[in-house]
């Protein structure tokens, strides 16, 4: 029987597929921003990665969002796997319909993110309070103008540039910071 080739493709293949399935993804959130105009104007849009090849995007009301635990494995020097666990009860899905089956996902905590708006989407909420939307509609302002500014502004741009970006050190990201604050 001649053989050839076959065998080390068949090797490579299959240690692929063991490799996608044994490291993939597992319900990962990837994405959070806040819905902008339209019938869900400050809701949470939600990009969660069911496998390494298939994503959705969901629309979530903030009152149906929380965090149910963190979850941390770095006790044998994993890095990278600090994770909020989140519990979605209901949903928009990229059709318009309303799904009521919960979810479960995981948020790395290492991901870059702004802690009031973290803070936020993670707490338990009470859907029937009266300041919700409003409280909502503050966390989304605030996070669109640390957003336009890149969060520089007022007495952290003047401390920054008081310590000659001293805590910054590469030049070139230096010099972006200094044209940074010096346009606003």
């Amino acid at each position: 029987m001649v053989v050839g080739n076959s065998v080390p493709m068949i090797a490579i293949t299959a240690g692929i597929v063991y490799g996608v399935t044994k490291f993939n993804y597992g319900n990962e959130i990837t994405s959070v921003g806040f819905q902008n105009g339209g019938e869900h104007n400050g809701w949470l849009k939600i990009t969660i990665h069911e496998t390494p090849f298939c994503s959705k995007t969901i629309t979530v009301n903030p009152a149906h969002i929380m965090s149910i635990a963190s979850h941390s494995a770095d006790t044998q020097g994993a890095q990278d796997t600090n994770k909020h666990i989140m519990h979605i009860s209901q949903f928009v899905d990229s059709n318009g319909k309303v799904n009521n089956s919960p979810i479960v996902a995981s948020l790395p905590a290492d991901a870059y993110h702004e802690m009031t708006a973290l803070e936020w989407i993670t707490q338990p909420k009470n859907e029937g309070e009266e300041t919700l939307a409003m409280f909502n509609d503050l966390v989304k302002q605030d996070l669109a103008t640390k957003s336009a500014t890149g969060g520089i502004t007022g007495f952290a741009a003047w401390n920054l540039k008081s310590l000659g970006f001293r805590h910054i050190s590469n030049d070139e990201a230096k010099a972006k910071t200094e044209i940074q604050i010096d346009s606003q």
